[in-house]
């Protein structure tokens, strides 16, 4: 910093030593600025460093899941170890049922069987369990029967379609032979049963999965 008195008093005039004061205030009074700035650069920049962090644990503990209410529709439930859970429902059906379906012949093929109500009205429809992974699939499957799942997005829909079946599955405690034709058999538990001609077969049910 240079102050008038560091040049013999012969050589500066009042003038200019008043000009050179006023030279060295501007310059304290700018490098001041600049430090009060870069100290708050820094505070913003750690207080957006911290939102992000904040933001990021708070998504973390996010996670969805679509479960089956107790008056049986079917609700995605956002959890949050951070805030209460809220929930909605995702589809104009209700009272799901699922029933595993297992060839008597090749216990390996498998079909699935999904009842329930559509506007107060009943409605069936088989799934093929290679395919319940498959989000155009399964909306395509359900809204044939009248399910349309409530967000504007297709892969919004397939995803909750995708949901929805999952839960549906780790829930299934239900499943029933299908036989090829007419006849007596012998179940699984060593007990012979009667097939009649009304009972569905197999290769009509697996024609209804494509």
């Amino acid at each position: 910093m240079i102050y008038p008195n560091s040049y013999p008093p012969s050589e500066i005039s009042d003038q200019t030593a008043e000009k050179l004061i006023s030279i060295s205030a501007d310059c304290e009074a700018y490098a001041f600025k600049q430090n009060v700035k870069a100290e708050l650069d820094v505070k913003k920049f750690a207080q957006k460093q911290w939102i992000k962090a904040q933001e990021a644990e708070y998504k973390r503990s996010l996670y969805h899941e679509v479960v089956i209410s107790a008056n049986g529709s079917a609700v995605e439930i956002c959890r949050s170890s951070a805030t209460d859970d809220t929930q909605h429902l995702i589809c104009n059906a209700k009272h799901f049922n699922l029933v595993n379906l297992i060839h008597w012949m090749n216990e390996d093929e498998q079909i699935f069987q999904l009842t329930g109500q559509v506007n107060e009205q009943s409605f069936s429809v088989f799934l093929d369990s290679a395919k319940v992974g498959q989000g155009s699939y399964l909306i395509r499957k359900l809204s044939s029967v009248g399910i349309s799942f409530y967000t504007d997005s297709f892969a919004g829909q397939k995803e909750l379609a995708r949901k929805l079946i999952s839960t549906l599955i780790s829930n299934c405690h239900q499943t029933a032979f299908i036989y090829d034709t007419p006849g007596w058999y012998l179940t699984p538990q060593g007990t012979f049963i009667f097939i009649n001609l009304e009972v569905p077969k197999w290769k009509k049910i697996s024609l209804a999965i494509r």
